[in-house]
């Protein structure tokens, strides 16, 4: 009586089998790949926060003579630290000495002496270290004078507004958003398949020997000649 093998059915479903698990595989990883990610800080791991707000933003005095000392001043909230400050159309001698000026924590204060006479209105982006980054711009008014009759009475509160999400600038902003994300999923479903491919391969190869030499054997019990493998035609 023939023994109990693995016939081309059981084949076919182990394939099938091995597919599908490959397919579930890369669905996972699709998914863990989509997911919202978690920003670090120094109290641990946190989801996502609000987007950076510019509070204040401004010059003390906002009226000053030319080769005096003004004092600049600007307070964040919301985001996530560190934030990234650059200032932009300052006096001369008002710029600052690094771009982006990198703080951790606000208010941010600076001590600056313009040089040159004239009314500004100094430009403030800040973009903060979320996932993905927020970021807030303001503006503020500096006059500078040529003589020491200047009101130093002015008011130099900023206004700001708030661009949540829009200020990422390393390279993930430049690639459409989910794009990563299907390719991972096609590279991921042809992988699965090649595998799955080269199993069934495989599989095969070594079944079919095994199955002629079960039924060679069975045929030689029963006193007929065994059946030789003739070559494909």
């Amino acid at each position: 009586m023939q023994g109990r093998g693995t016939g081309p059915a059981s084949l076919q479903t182990s394939v099938v089998v091995g597919s599908v698990l490959l397919l579930v595989f890369a669905g996972l990883v699709a998914v863990s790949a989509i997911a919202p990610r978690p920003s670090s800080t120094a109290a641990g791991l946190v989801l996502e926060t609000g987007g950076v707000t510019i509070d204040q933003f401004s010059f003390q005095p906002p009226d000053v003579n030319s080769g005096s000392e003004t004092s600049g001043s600007v307070t964040l909230s919301g985001g996530t630290a560190p934030y990234f400050l650059w200032f932009n159309d300052t006096p001369p001698g008002c710029s600052p000495s690094s771009t982006p000026v990198t703080i951790s924590t606000t208010p941010y204060t600076f001590q600056c002496t313009p040089t040159s006479a004239g009314t500004y209105t100094v430009h403030l982006a800040v973009v903060d270290s979320s996932v993905p980054s927020s970021s807030a711009s303001g503006m503020t008014g500096l006059t500078v004078m040529s003589n020491g009759n200047g009101n130093h009475n002015g008011s130099g509160n900023g206004s700001g507004s708030n661009n949540g999400g829009g200020g990422n600038t390393s390279l993930g902003s430049l690639i459409p958003s989910g794009f990563l994300e299907i390719g991972l999923i096609v590279a991921l479903v042809v992988i699965g398949s090649v595998v799955a491919i080269a199993a069934g391969v495989i599989a095969m190869a070594v079944l079919v020997p095994r199955r002629l030499r079960q039924l060679n054997e069975t045929l030689a019990k029963s006193g007929l000649p065994p059946k030789e493998p003739k070559p494909p035609g």
